[in-house]
Parts: structure tokens; sequence; C-alpha cells
């Protein structure tokens, strides 16, 4: 099943990186549909404390901004820490490209300032994880009971 292979590759992801063109002032059905199906069970699911970098393309002045929002919605029920938005800019110097890649230097700086900021990120998450938490916020490894199994003890 792919929502099996997609939950175990994102699992051990330190990180994610999800971009997306602008369709109708939003992701696509398909995108949506996906992050929907890995991040179940809800609450606890492989996305729990994922450091996202959200993405967007269009032909659009605001860059795809929309579906960035959307994106940041549809993550922000799993407690996923979105960083900085890094839309497309510069769609003509593209086409002018005879490769079509991208070539802006402005744009460029600002893809790789956003990478470096997720990279910082994910250290801080590993930072965290290495404290033991087992409060609900914090992924629970193999070893230590869930958040739910651990009685209160009287005081």
């Amino acid at each position: 099943m792919r929502s099996t292979r997609s939950k175990a590759a994102i699992w051990t992801a330190d990180g994610l990186v999800v971009i997306s063109p602008e369709y109708n002032h939003g992701i696509s059905g398909v995108l949506k549909n996906a992050i929907d199906w890995v991040s179940r069970p809800e609450y606890d699911s492989v996305l729990k404390n994922k450091p996202v970098l959200v993405m967007s393309a269009s032909n659009s002045p605001l860059g795809g901004a929309r579906a960035q929002l959307q994106l940041r919605e549809t993550f922000a029920r799993d407690f996923v820490a979105c960083r900085r938005a890094a839309p497309s800019r510069d769609r003509p110097s593209v086409e002018k490209d005879p490769r079509r890649r991208l070539v802006d230097q402005s744009t460029l700086d600002f893809i790789g300032d956003a990478i470096a900021d997720l990279l910082d990120e994910i250290s801080l998450v590993r930072q965290l994880s290495a404290i033991d938490l087992r409060g609900s916020l914090m992924r629970v490894r193999p070893d230590q009971p869930a958040a739910a199994d651990v009685k209160a003890a009287k005081v």
C-alpha cells in the first residue's frame, strides 16, 4: 500500500520539503489527499513534530501564497513546524533559460536561506528529542510508554 510506504519514508526523514503549484487559489486535491492519508492516526501521525518547509510556484504575483496558506493550515493540526515560505518569484527568468532552470540569483538565495532555516529547525527538534520528554507534543520512543499510559502519581 502506498500510504504505508509514504508513512515509512516520512517517519525516517528528519524533515520535509513540500513544493506545490497553486491550483485555483489552493493545493491540488491529490496532494491534500496524500497529506490526509499520512496524517493518520490523528494527533499521533508520522507528521507529528516533523519540520516542514513549504514552497509553491504560481504565475500569480502572489507567488502561490494561497497554496502555502492552505498547506500550513493542513499541517498545523499535527503540530508541524512550518518554516519560511519560498515562492517561485521568477517565472520569466525560467522561461528565458534554454534548460528551463531557475536562474534568478535572489530567488535561489531565498530558497537556500529557507532550506538553511529548515536544517536549523531539524537540529532543534533533535535536541528536544534527546531530552526524553514524554509529553503529548513529543514523539514517544519505542522504549518509553505513551503519554496516555503514564499514570499520574498522587501528590
